[in-house]
């Protein structure tokens, strides 16, 4: 029996859980080619949800999940013929297949996601093969009814080795009427067998528009979130739900300070950013920095370039093209991207001092603009 009262990992923190969100936006593509297949009776056995971090993959996975399961004939030969085409995934509020996705009752839903260690006060680091294993028991089970059975799996990204080989035995000689949801932030690192067994749904960023509207059903106060808060989330709910509890639009504001200084950093603006990110505790407030900090080195080569996007906060296109306004510094900040990252994922995985990983690296900025 699932807890529902223990944190979930497919849930983002201050939203509601996509399997309770009743709208999407911005993915009427991917809905609609899934629609197709639908209609035209040609469903394939596994789907492949990708895109960026909380742009809807999941929202969508759900809402798949639960059209499937409402639109099934009894007759088992005809397990999803309909007289008129399906123009929609909404599915009636008042059906019964409602409540019991909401509640992870649903017999036929099978849901693949790290689980919490209540001991450890965490979540595990992968999806288990043990976890997957539990499938050929699902499919035992779910067998006798004939019906439709989804497998969800957020994400696919926290498969480990073993786990993922066990998946793919799954995805090669899968059950009859079964259809596997795999969600993805980062397709191109899965294993090329597993995605050739796939076809993949594109999820795209959400423009401002969709942003507003999406944000307004996950039950976020959106008046507390900026218009530089909206364009510095990329398109991504999640992200901005993300961003806006860490306050990661006053740490944007800061990096391009410092910034400013170059190339004499500003020793205590540094020393400040780097305290901030040493918070114990809390490994999302890291992460988030180095994003930032990535997103700023990116924005310098684009503003040598002459082609800075617009502002994400006030004076920051005089500031950066300031700092970067040739072609050479445009390429040299363009090589920093590679460089760092590779520095700060050994660091991260090594465990090397926050504070450390985020003063070298402004060293390495300030010595980059001279």
């Amino acid at each position: 029996m699932i807890d529902l009262e223990l944190p979930q990992s497919d849930k983002q923190l201050d939203a509601c859980h996509p399997r309770e969100t009743l709208e999407i936006f911005g993915q009427n593509l991917a809905e609609q080619r899934f629609l197709n297949a639908f209609n035209n009776n040609n469903l394939h056995h596994a789907w492949l949800i990708s895109g960026s971090n909380g742009i809807g993959k999941a929202t969508l996975a759900w809402r798949i999940a639960k059209f499937l399961f409402a639109n099934q004939s009894n007759n088992s030969n005809e397990l999803f013929k309909s007289e008129t085409p399906s123009s929609s995934l909404d599915v009636d509020y008042s059906h019964p297949v409602n409540p019991r996705v909401r509640a992870l009752s649903e017999p036929n839903l099978f849901l693949l996601r790290k689980l919490y260690d209540e001991e450890k006060k965490r979540f595990r680091n992968n999806i288990t093969v043990d976890q997957v294993r539990k499938l050929n028991h699902f499919f035992a089970l779910s067998s006798t009814d004939r019906k439709r059975r989804v497998i969800i799996i957020d994400s696919v990204d926290d498969l480990n080795n073993s786990s993922a080989n066990a998946l793919l035995k799954s995805l090669e000689e899968p059950p009859k009427d079964c259809i596997f949801l795999l969600i993805s932030h980062r397709p191109a690192a899965l294993l090329p067998t597993i995605k050739s067994r796939c076809i993949e749904l594109r999820c795209q960023k959400l423009n401002s528009k969709d942003m507003y509207k999406a944000l307004n059903t996950s039950k976020i106060d959106i008046d507390t979130l900026s218009e530089g808060l909206i364009n510095l989330s990329d398109g991504s709910v999640g992200n901005a739900i993300r961003l806006s509890n860490y306050n990661a639009l006053s740490i944007y504001k800061s990096i391009v300070e410092i910034v400013e200084t170059f190339p004499n950093l500003n020793g205590n603006l540094a020393l400040a950013l780097s305290e901030r990110a040493a918070k114990r505790g809390d490994d999302q407030i890291l992460n988030i920095i180095v994003e930032l900090i990535e997103l700023v080195i990116s924005r310098l080569a684009y503003a040598g370039l002459g082609q800075l996007s617009e502002e994400l906060i006030q004076n920051e296109k005089i500031i950066l093209t300031k700092v970067s306004n040739t072609n050479e510094h445009a390429k040299n900040w363009a090589d920093l991207v590679g460089e760092l990252r590779k520095k700060i994922n050994y660091a991260i995985t090594v465990n090397i001092d926050p504070s450390t990983l985020i003063l070298d690296t402004l060293f390495k900025m300030n010595e980059t603009s001279q």
